[in-house]
C-alpha cells in the first residue's frame, strides 16, 4: 500500500509469521520503509503536475517499474530478484524492501482495482492513461473527475483517504511505529539496505513524515476504501507472500 502506515501494518503482521531477534524486526520495519524514501526534492517553483512526473521517474527506479501507458504502475517483482536475490537471502534488509515492493505489486494489480474503475469521457471502463476522465468508487458507485480524484484538496481524492485509513489502520492493528527509537538505532549502529537505487542519507525525512501522520490523525468516515477489504487486503498480501517467496524466508521460520 502506497503509505508508510500500510507498509508498516503489512509488515508488522509479517514478522508475526517469523521467527527474529529483536535486532532483525528493528531492521526489517527500518528496511521496509526504505523504497519510500523521496529520491527528488520537490520543487515549489514548478506546478504539481511536473513535480509529480520527476516522482513518478523517481518510483521507476526505487519500486523497479516498467514505465507503460497503463494508469497503474506496480513494481515488477522479477526484475529486483534478478538483481538481489543473493542480498535478499542474505540481508533481512533487503528482504524488508522487497517485502515493501510486493506489498506495492499487491496492491496496485489486485486491491487498487477492485476498489475504483477508470473511466473514459463516455464513462466506458479503460486501464490507458491518457484515456481516462473519471473515476469510480466502486463501494457507491459515486463518479469523481480525474483531476479531483488525484489531487491533494479534493475531499473525495485518494491523497485525503489515504490520510483517512492510515488513521483507521493505526487503530485497527494498534501500530505503534517508535520512530525515536529508529533514529538512534541508525545513529549509533548505521544502516544499509544493500540496494543502490535509494539514497539513505533522507531515510530521517521518512521519519519525520510518519510522526505528522500521527499527529494528525483523526476518526473519519473512509469515503473510498471499506473497512473490511483493507483489513483482508493486509492479510492477502501476508498470505500470498509466503506462499510465493516462503523459499526466501527458510532462514526465518
Amino acid at each position: 500500500m502506497p503509505s508508510y502506515i500500510g507498509h508498516s501494518v503489512c509488515a508488522k503482521e509479517l514478522l508475526k509469521k517469523l521467527k527474529l531477534s529483536d535486532v532483525n524486526k528493528t531492521k526489517f520495519m527500518i528496511g521496509n520503509l526504505i523504497p519510500d524514501i523521496k529520491q527528488v526534492d520537490i520543487d515549489y517553483t514548478l506546478d504539481e503536475f511536473v513535480n509529480k512526473k520527476n516522482i513518478q521517474r523517481s518510483k521507476r527506479i526505487t519500486h523497479f517499474r516498467k514505465e507503460t501507458d497503463f494508469i497503474l504502475e506496480y513494481p515488477h517483482c522479477r526484475l529486483f530478484l534478478e538483481k538481489y536475490e543473493k542480498e535478499v537471502k542474505r540481508h533481512i534488509e533487503t528482504l524488508a524492501y522487497f517485502f515493501h515492493l510486493y506489498t506495492d505489486y499487491y496492491y496496485f494489480k489486485f486491491y487498487l482495482p477492485s476498489v475504483i474503475t477508470f473511466l473514459d469521457y463516455d464513462c466506458v471502463p479503460t486501464d490507458v492513461r491518457n484515456g481516462f476522465y473519471f473515476v469510480k468508487i466502486n463501494k457507491n458507485d459515486q463518479v469523481v473527475k480525474a483531476k479531483a480524484f488525484f489531487s491533494k484538496l479534493s475531499k473525495k481524492s485518494l491523497y485525503k483517504e489515504y490520510a483517512r485509513s492510515n488513521s483507521y489502520l493505526i487503530r485497527k492493528f494498534n501500530l505503534d511505529l517508535d520512530t525515536d527509537y529508529y533514529r538512534e538505532y541508525i545513529t549509533k549502529k548505521g544502516f544499509n539496505c544493500y540496494v543502490e537505487e535509494v539514497n539513505l542519507n533522507k531515510i530521517y525525512d521518512v521519519f519525520d513524515r510518519i510522526d505528522k501522520v500521527y499527529d494528525r490523525m483523526k476518526e473519519e468516515e473512509l469515503f473510498i476504501f471499506e473497512e473490511n477489504k483493507l483489513d483482508s487486503f493486509v492479510k492477502e498480501v501476508v498470505k500470498t507472500f509466503m506462499k510465493e517467496y516462503g523459499y526466501l524466508l527458510t532462514k526465518y521460520r
